[in-house]
């Protein structure tokens, strides 16, 4: 244990002292209730140390997973705006090409093609394609002009006509930015090697391969969904103090509704930086019963003549301790110094809650229109709202002394911030190429207490949402 430990303990020790009468017990020893008070407060003095080094820890993690999202997303742009200024500038050179006036543009740059013909055949690009005659529909061959250089090892450059040979036209390649195919002959002469080279416009630089219709691909962009979502949550309670009060029923944590808006960059072919923000409202329905003793000294009469108790009854629940100073009338009832009082309170407790998330996702394929994921995370949460509804019934026995309705919108009992750990689990459903429908399935483990003072609350809950997701 630290310095600054040692002497926060003597300060609480010291300020429990004062306040003690010499005549409570020997001189040098304090009665029992000092000790009852301070470790109290040395227990809430140590819960907030430790709540502190694990709101800083993981602030450190949510700034670094943060940092990360948006140096990704830097990047992501660039990589557009580059792609961008290839293709603005391939359409220039298209748009000059079409302008020329002669039958054949000399490609900028050789391709070597190969393709086989009862034997492989390495096409060298020494014929020339006349670009008016490429044809604009994919199921007409390509016309080529009528001269052909063949050559053969060994033997003398010979020409043929085209007219007199048989040809068949089989297609090569496609183009990225245009419907037309380029052609090319299949002729029937294993014996020659044959060389073409062919003239083509510079924008058929970019090729492909021929494919069926366009499917989607996994991380090809980044993912932003809207995902509407319901929670089923619950409570994790720990060190409700004092002993004395007995919480014997509470319901389960129930969110009314909740909103996330998210997003997935790619670092590969299936793992993406996920972040995003989620808004949800967490109501609370509880039946609390405990229960205090009837003390003489607190009685006292009014100006009416009648018998007043004066009591300040603390009540435990799921979202913190609530004090409430209550005075009802007792002038009915024998009650004596010792006599047992059963306090039911019906509670009713809402939180709405702002939270930003990031992580990591990894994606696979289920089918050509399916994929799945999972992930995990963690998240940073801030109570933006607290509402409590209270009706507290006093009972002797069976008989109800008196019954009080408080309505308090004091959150003070609760921390204004907690961390999470997530967990998701979900699939896509491939609508068009950059759009579909998103089902998500997740799991959130309170990192942190929600709540202040020594007793302890962690906020845990289950959401299953679906929603719309966009590739941009």
């Amino acid at each position: 244990m630290s310095a600054q430990s040692h002497d926060d303990i003597n300060k609480i020790f010291q300020s429990k002292l004062k306040d003690t009468d010499s005549g409570d017990g020997y001189w040098n020893i304090p009665p029992d209730r000092v000790f009852d008070e301070a470790m109290i407060d040395v227990a809430a003095m140590r819960k907030a140390r430790r709540n502190r080094r694990r709101r800083i820890g993981a602030l450190l993690l949510l700034l670094i997973g943060l940092t990360t999202v948006g140096w990704l997303l830097n990047n992501h742009i660039n990589q557009l705006n580059a792609r961008i200024h290839q293709l603005e500038t391939q359409v220039e050179i298209y748009a000059e090409s079409k302008s020329k006036t002669s039958d054949e543009v000399v490609l900028a740059q050789s391709n070597v093609i190969t393709v086989k013909s009862g034997k492989e055949m390495e096409l060298e690009e020494s014929v020339f394609i006349n670009q008016n005659n490429t044809p604009t529909n994919s199921n007409s061959a390509a016309k080529v002009l009528d001269d052909v250089a063949v050559t053969n090892p060994g033997s003398e450059q010979k020409s043929f006509n085209h007219e007199s040979e048989p040809v068949n036209y089989i297609p090569l390649v496609t183009s990225n930015l245009t419907p037309e195919l380029l052609w090319i002959q299949e002729i029937d002469t294993p014996e020659h090697s044959v060389s073409y080279r062919r003239s083509v416009p510079e924008l058929f630089l970019t090729w492909s391969e021929a494919s069926g219709p366009d499917k989607e691909e996994l991380n090809n962009g980044i993912t932003l969904a809207l995902i509407p979502t319901t929670f089923i949550s619950w409570a994790r309670m720990d060190n409700i103090m004092p002993e004395s009060y007995a919480l014997t029923k509470y319901g389960d944590l129930r969110s009314s509704y909740g909103l996330q808006l998210s997003g997935a960059i790619p670092l590969n072919k299936s793992l993406s930086v996920t972040g995003g923000l989620a808004l949800s409202s967490i109501r609370n329905r509880s039946l609390l019963n405990d229960q205090f003793e009837y003390d003489l000294d607190n009685q006292y009469s009014n100006n009416n003549g009648l018998q007043m108790y004066s009591s300040n009854i603390e009540i435990v629940t799921p979202l913190g301790i609530h004090e409430n100073v209550t005075s009802f009338d007792v002038s009915n009832f024998s009650l004596q110094d010792g006599s047992t009082i059963e306090n039911r309170t019906q509670l009713d407790q809402s939180i709405r809650i702002v939270s930003f998330h990031t992580g990591l996702r990894n994606s696979f394929k289920v089918s050509d229109r399916i994929s799945a994921f999972a992930g995990v995370g963690l998240s940073y949460s801030i109570i933006e709202n607290y509402c409590s509804d209270m009706l507290m019934q006093l009972y002797d026995g069976t008989d109800m002394i008196d019954e009080f309705d408080i309505h308090t919108e004091d959150g003070s009992a609760l921390n204004n911030n907690f961390f999470s750990l997530n967990g998701e689990l979900g699939l896509n459903l491939s609508l068009g190429r950059n759009w579909g429908i998103s089902l998500i399935g997740s799991y959130s483990k309170g990192m942190s207490d929600l709540t202040r003072g020594p007793s302890q609350t962690y906020f845990d809950n289950i959401g299953i949402g679906t929603g719309i997701y966009l590739k941009i």
